[in-house]
């Protein structure tokens, strides 16, 4: 299995993600890890932390900005049609989900085994050639939903990529 990586410059705009899905169109299996596109690392940052100050407003206003570019990305993508229709129904429910989730911290080393468990199934006979994650997002050793900061995805290709089930 190939494991591609494409950081936030690489998934900046409309047209640069359209150049990443035809490099991931391949015949060998390719587990690809995305970063968040430019910016939006440094936006959900400076949010968590207006929120975690006590400053909703300002960290609902910087929510909301990335909440707009994701928009804005998605119709350009996909314009009016039915595909862009349903992606920003998720888009939506997922911007709902995580600012209900907007706490939590950093803690523990990755579980090995538990990533070898939980990828393995994926690269069975029958199964997709192509998986794609985030790498940004976490479950820690307490199975809450928690973040692995900068660097993080870069971290998750490297941890899937060593495994010795791709």
């Amino acid at each position: 299995m190939i494991v591609l990586k494409f950081g936030g410059t690489s998934m900046g705009t409309a047209s640069r993600i359209k150049e990443v899905a035809k490099l991931v169109q391949r015949e060998d299996p390719v587990m690809v890890i995305l970063s968040a596109m430019a910016g939006v690392t440094d936006n959900l940052i400076s949010s968590v932390n207006s929120f975690r100050k006590g400053d909703i407003r300002a960290g609902e206003t910087i929510f909301g900005q990335i909440r707009d570019k994701f928009q804005a990305t998605t119709d350009e993508l996909f314009g009016g049609n039915p595909s862009g229709q349903s992606i920003q129904g998720f888009l939506e429910s997922k911007f709902a989900e995580m600012t209900q989730q907007v706490s939590g911290t950093i803690s523990d080393e990755p579980d090995l085994p538990a990533i070898a468990s939980l990828l393995s199934p994926l690269t069975g006979k029958g199964q997709s050639r192509l998986f794609i994650t985030q790498g940004f997002l976490c479950r820690n050793h307490g199975g809450e939903i928690d973040n692995l900061k900068r660097g993080g995805r870069d971290y998750s290709a490297t941890l899937i990529g060593a495994e010795p089930f791709l």
